[in-house]
């Protein structure tokens, strides 16, 4: 992205544009202000033109698949989480051993569900966004 038209034309300081008192360079504020809404702007039609299209597919199938698969993967981990938080308060090891063992588990089986379905389906692959990262 080139430097817009008020950008090339004060490519410059000069000691009119400083300012006295803090002895920052007014017309480069300027420049820079512009180039920052700018981009600001481009930010916003590229996440509105994002939105649009995911919202022209809420109801496909892979993506309700998904959505009722993380909600399952995550109440499994609340779950499980709460189980080891039990364990901790009784001070029981092999609860604890166990519901970590069972979240692994669980962990594994969420993100090999994920990497197929992702796979299987390239049309929601490209449609979705890829926010899942590894240890959720």
């Amino acid at each position: 992205m080139g430097l817009p038209a008020i950008a090339q034309q004060s490519a410059t300081p000069t000691e009119s544009t400083t300012d006295p008192a803090t002895g920052f360079d007014l017309e480069r504020i300027k420049v820079l202000r512009v180039e920052r809404k700018l981009l600001l702007d481009q930010q916003r039609e590229d996440q509105q033109a994002l939105q649009k299209e995911m919202a022209a597919h809420v109801n496909h199938p892979s993506v309700i698949a998904g959505v009722m698969e993380r909600r399952r993967h995550m109440e499994r981990l609340a779950q499980l989480d709460r189980i080891k938080q039990i364990g901790d308060e009784n001070n029981d090891q092999a609860l604890i051993e166990r519901a970590a063992a069972a979240r692994d588990l669980e962990l594994r089986r969420y993100f090999m569900w994920r990497t197929l379905q992702r796979t299987n389906n390239l049309e929601a692959a490209r449609i979705l966004p890829q926010t899942d990262t590894p240890g959720e």
